[in-house]
């Protein structure tokens, strides 16, 4: 049974550079976004 959440290529930035594109996981489906994702923890 595949996962809703699930990308085909998860690892899509340079491990040796700052992230400058993410995943947003807040809809239905996974969308591919640029920018680094910002995520506030507790609020």
């Amino acid at each position: 049974m595949p996962l809703a959440n699930a990308v085909a290529n998860p690892i899509i930035n340079d491990p040796f550079a700052e992230p400058g594109q993410h995943y947003d996981f807040s809809g239905d489906s996974p969308k591919f976004r640029a920018g680094l994702a910002l995520r506030t923890l507790g609020r």
